[in-house]
This record gives C-alpha cells, structure tokens and sequence, in this order.
C-alpha cells in the first residue's frame, strides 16, 4: 500500500517500516520503495528540534541585547579622616606602702622608693607629651615646673614625695615638660618611679594625694 506524506510517497511493508516508493498504482506518478524504519515520523520530529533549537537561540540573543541596552558607568568616591586622638585610664597608682619614719626611713636611714605606672592610648602614630600637676596637696613654692608634692593624711600632716620618669630618679615628671610617647593605637602601660625622702617625721595615719594626667598631642 502507498500512502503520500508531506509530499512524499511510501509504500508499507509487511515489517514495521515506511519505503520511498516509484512506480506502481500511484496515478501515473513513479514510486520506488526504500526501506526506512519509521522515516516520516522521525524526520517531522527532527525538524521541530530544530526549529525549536533555532527559536531558543533567537530568544537568548534578544535577551542579551536587552540586557546591555542602555548601560552605562561612572564612579563613587569613599573617604574619610582619621583623627589623632589620646585617652588615660583610670587605676593607675604608685603604692609606696608603710613608711617607718623612727628606723627604717629615719634621717639615718633610707628614702622609701615604689615604681608604679598607668595606661594610656593614642591613636597608632600620634606623638603625645605626658604631663603631670602637682597634686591635690602642693607645697607653698610649688609650680607646674618645678612640683613640691605631698600627701595628706586629710588633717594637718603632709608627707612629702616626688614622681620621676625613669628609674635613675634625676628627672621630675612635671606638668611643664613631662615626657614623649608615641601611640600604637593600643593601650600602653607606662611607668612612674616615685620616691619619698628619709627623715620626714609624721605621725601615724594613711596619707594619699591624686594627680592629674594630661596628654598633649
């Protein structure tokens, strides 16, 4: 039997297959028979891959015009300033203990020396003068220069005492001068060497003072 699709004509076989046919009672037409296992059924298959292949890619080209139709650029600038910029922490001490003012740290004995410190931060870089007063009890000819410190015992009695900057205890720290540290942006641990002079008779009490931290930067 000969049947004509899409323009073609195939005859079927007693096997499950199509033939291109010639010859034959096709109305004059010539219809030849070529084995072809499901032809016409797989070729409109192939070619609606295809088309569908060819639309896809159709699609994906407009979309990427699209997508870039129209961009354009520019720039955005991020600044800021970083400021120098210093801070002291509260706690830091200089505890001489007991002073014994009959034996020990009589005018025949020894000076009471203690070495304490307190923490300061400044930015990383930053220079700062560190600079102490004189105290919260200061003697008749103390200055900022040149401090006569003394501790109260919050009555009448001082003792006096002195703050240097290094162990060697030849350089007061003052609050004119005072000493250069540099920051690293971390806290910073700095000591203070204080000494209270032999031979001061005073009566038994605790005796305190307070001084005041500044930085300068």
């Amino acid at each position: 039997m000969v049947r004509e699709i899409d323009g073609e004509r195939y005859c079927v076989n007693a096997e499950p297959k199509f033939r291109a046919c010639s010859g034959g009672n096709t109305g004059g037409k010539g219809v030849g028979c070529l084995d072809h296992e499901a032809f016409p059924t797989k070729r409109r298959t192939t070619m609606k891959v295809f088309k569908n292949i060819a639309l896809l890619a159709s699609l994906i080209g407009l979309l990427s015009l699209a997508a870039f139709a129209g961009n354009t650029s520019g720039t955005l600038n991020v600044t800021l300033s970083v400021s120098n910029s210093c801070a002291v922490a509260s706690g830091g001490a200089v505890a001489f203990g007991a002073y014994d003012p009959a034996v020990v740290n009589s005018s025949t004995g020894v000076n009471l020396t203690q070495t304490g410190n307190f923490q300061m931060t400044c930015t990383n870089g930053a220079t700062a003068t560190v600079l102490m007063d004189q105290g919260k009890n200061p003697g008749s000819s103390s200055t900022l220069a040149v401090p006569v410190r003394q501790m109260s015992d919050g009555a009448s009695h001082v003792l006096g005492y002195q703050l240097y900057t290094s162990s060697a205890r030849n350089t007061i720290w003052d609050g004119a001068t005072g000493i250069s540290e540099t920051g690293t942006g971390a806290a910073q641990t700095i000591q203070v060497f204080g000494t209270i002079p032999k031979g001061q008779s005073v009566p038994a009490n605790s005796y305190s003072d307070q001084i005041t931290i500044t930085l300068s930067y």
